[in-house]
């Protein structure tokens, strides 16, 4: 299955290891609820899903890569100015990129068992952690 297809069809556990591990970044008496954990991931989970379905040339992924792409007001720089809002350092926040990509492409790989991995399978993880990098950088230029 293509990652982006996971990625819509998963959405709910993704969400809920990204809320696991968001709620572990905050004190047990300072724990935001359940909606603020998640805020941003679903949008920028389904941001990333719908990038990865569109093609890409060499030249964009090239340009993507070099974060020479015109990026307005998107889900990843509200997530920055959120957590800072809530108190959590940049490394924290950074963390919870860290974790979202070990655990998307984690869980993508154990559905993936016993299927032959493909060019497809390369290009996906590629371009998933260029649309993560990306979101990586958004958020810290909004926090």
């Amino acid at each position: 299955m293509r990652l982006s297809n996971y990625i819509l069809k998963n959405l709910e556990c993704i969400l809920q290891e990204w809320e696991d591990f968001a709620a572990s970044l905050f004190p047990a008496d300072e724990q935001p609820d359940r909606v603020t954990l998640r805020d941003h991931g679903k949008l920028m989970l389904e941001t990333i899903a719908a990038d990865l379905a569109r093609p890409e040339t060499e030249r964009e992924a090239d340009q993507k890569a070099k974060g020479n792409r015109d990026v307005k007001d998107t889900a990843a720089a509200s997530h920055g100015v959120e957590r800072l809002g809530l108190g959590l350092s940049l490394i924290a926040a950074l963390a919870e990129y860290r974790a979202l990509r070990a655990s998307v492409t984690r869980l993508w790989q154990e559905s993936q068992k016993g299927e032959p991995v493909s060019a497809t399978t390369n290009s996906d993880l590629i371009r998933f952690n260029a649309a993560i990098d990306q979101a990586v950088s958004e958020s810290v230029v909004s926090y």
